[in-house]
């Protein structure tokens, strides 16, 4: 038998959800006790305040997810057969875009990272520190085995691995219909990972010699 979802962890099941969709500033007290019918005094004996929630939720949904993807990007690694740059990208496409999370909670996680992408507020320096640097170098440390270019060079080209692998899993319906994929199931990511990697290959040669 499942156990009971608590008060607390409800309201902050619904709360990612609505701050997904309505961005931290959109999502209201009274939006999050509507749709988890629960009183707001619930909310703030539970939070404090609607602040506090949504660094919970920061923490709990997102960070939790994060370092679920850079462990899946290192065991990757680990394992990989092979020890090139093509690796390093496919290890990082395939721990975000074939994550095992269910389809509802991936849009939640990265719903809320472009929301703070694009409309950041206190939760985003403990994003990047916590979530999207520690990526970012791992990534790099990788990557620089193979590639000799100055370190701005480097992190950019990571970046911008990064930024085609958010579009690509965040945009899953528009490629879907741009490309007239029937599907977007786990053949198509496999597609697109391997479009990633040789887009990002022609990247990583333009750093050649830039140090």
């Amino acid at each position: 038998m499942k156990n009971k979802i608590t008060t607390k962890e409800k309201i902050l099941k619904v709360s990612a959800k609505l701050f997904a969709e309505k961005g931290f500033y959109g999502t209201s007290i009274r939006d999050i006790a509507k749709n988890a019918k629960v009183n707001v005094a619930a909310i703030n004996y539970h939070f404090g305040s609607k602040k506090r929630l949504y660094l919970e939720v920061i923490q709990k949904v997102f960070l939790s997810h994060a370092e679920k993807i850079r462990k899946e990007f290192n065991s990757n690694i680990k394992n990989s057969p092979k020890n090139n740059p093509e690796c390093v990208i496919s290890a990082l496409s395939k721990a975000v875009l074939l994550s095992k999370l269910p389809e509802t909670e991936r849009k939640v996680v990265f719903s809320l990272l472009v929301r703070e992408l694009t409309d950041p507020s206190e939760a985003f320096p403990i994003i990047a520190k916590h979530a999207l640097l520690p990526l970012v170098e791992d990534v790099a440390k990788e990557l620089n085995k193979f590639i000799k270019t100055q370190k701005e060079n480097l992190i950019l080209t990571v970046l911008s691995i990064i930024s085609q692998i958010i579009f690509f899993n965040f945009f899953s319906r528009w490629v879907r219909n741009a490309v007239s994929f029937s599907k977007y199931d786990e053949k198509t990511k496999e597609k697109i990972i391997q479009h990633i990697i040789n887009f990002s290959l022609k990247g990583l040669e333009g750093c050649k010699g830039d140090t």
